[in-house]
């Protein structure tokens, strides 16, 4: 109904009737017509539009549906995978959504056509994204919809850990959160998991492991208690990846083992081979050389294997730490991993490759190339947490510099 929308807008505004009604209605007339006891005429609508912030046509709630419906469905096919921070023709999805922009509403097609809107101005540097993406919220916020609401709160905090920004991110994820938490009354199980994993996976990008350890400990109980076990696979794999950047010789973590009896219970591939390519990890640290050359092996030789980039590294690592360094570099050369890797403990664990290529190339004389990929892993590393990699790099780049 007209008048309850217009009372909703003008609480959500923190607005009296008196305020709201201005010089151009009186506070009797404006209560007649939230009340819905008077329709109020063309001009008074634009006019409590105007001052609502809103388009007539959210007022008078005439979206049509049907055709908003049609260019959502268009849209989210330019988004591969939900990853939002990497669409695919932002101007496809400008074009067909400013064609009904003018109609946009309360609805739900209403809130996700401004939300992907703002997701296309954000991809082309249009800085005027941040007032749709503000305007979606609200939306779903009035809708009580909390996980689309989550999602917004990601792709911003997203936006300032895609440009390395990990401090800047975490700051503004925990404010989203504080927000969120304190709207909603009730916030589902699953979008309350997803606000422990990114906040887990940022403190992880900071270095501040303690508090992602505790984090994650406090969303694998939920999930138990839940009996929904929604993102533990990639609790697991976080908290494990976490143990290669503990000083030691042994790769001794729980969650190690338990990411690989949860990847054998639920028969998950990815799973059982990331917990295969920690394990190859801990035989090299452990210099149990020989051990770890037959696994790889025996890696190499599965059909369709997801990780081979991690195993070839590893190889390659292997192959240095017997002094051999030609083979270690060829093998080294070769390895590319997928661009979207782009967590703090994914880059120290890739560019760790630019780091012994550095090494290798110091031992076999050619200085020059390996200050080309030791100044290359510095500038990577810069922004990234301390760790044993972050060491290694510096030790590895002193050496060079030794030379030259």
């Amino acid at each position: 109904m007209l008048g309850q929308r217009i009372r909703t807008l003008r609480k959500q505004k923190k607005l009296t009737l008196e305020a709201l009604a201005g010089d151009q209605l009186t506070k009797g007339m404006l209560s007649l017509i939230e009340n819905e006891k008077s329709k109020p005429s063309m001009e008074s609508l634009t006019y409590l539009a105007e001052r609502l912030d809103v388009t007539v046509s959210e007022l008078l709630d005439t979206e049509d549906k049907q055709k908003l419906q049609a260019v959502l469905d268009e849209v989210e096919g330019y988004i591969p995978g939900g990853r939002y921070l990497h669409i695919t023709h932002p101007e496809k999805i400008k074009k067909a959504i400013e064609e009904v922009l003018p109609s946009i509403g309360t609805s739900y097609e209403s809130a996700r056509l401004l939300h992907l809107y703002a997701f296309a101005l954000e991809s082309v540097n249009d800085q005027t994204w941040q007032s749709y993406i503000k305007r979606a919220a609200t939306l779903y916020e009035n809708m009580n919809m909390v996980h689309p609401r989550v999602k917004i709160a990601l792709f911003k905090s997203g936006i300032l850990f895609e440009k390395q920004s990990y401090r800047d991110s975490l700051e503004l994820f925990l404010e989203e959160r504080r927000i969120i938490e304190d709207f909603f009354p009730r916030i589902d199980t699953l979008s309350l998991i997803d606000l422990h994993y990114h906040e887990a996976l940022l403190y992880y990008a900071v270095g501040e492991y303690d508090k992602a350890i505790d984090i994650t400990e406090s969303a694998l109980h939920l999930s138990q208690e839940s009996h929904i076990f929604y993102r533990t696979d990639d609790f697991y794999r976080l908290a494990a990846t976490h143990t290669l950047f503990m000083k030691g010789n042994t790769l001794t973590n729980k969650y190690i083992f338990k990411l690989k009896k949860y990847g054998e219970l639920t028969d998950y591939k990815f799973a059982v081979e990331f917990y295969e390519f920690l394990n190859v990890a801990s035989l090299i640290k452990r210099e149990q050389f020989e051990e770890a050359r037959n696994f790889i092996s025996e890696y190499e030789s599965n059909k369709d294997p997801l990780l081979l980039p991690w195993f070839l590294k590893e190889k390659g690592r292997l192959y240095y730490l017997n002094s051999d360094f030609e083979q270690a570099s060829k093998i080294l050369s070769e390895v590319n991993f997928p661009e979207y890797l782009t967590h703090p403990m994914d880059l120290a664990l890739i560019y760790e490759v630019d780091v012994i290529l550095a090494r290798c190339h110091l031992h076999l004389g050619n200085v020059e190339k390996a200050r080309e990929y030791a100044k290359k892993a510095e500038e990577i590393y810069a922004p990234l947490p301390e760790s044993v990699f972050k060491d290694f790099m510096r030790d590895t780049l002193r050496l060079v510099e030794e030379q030259t």
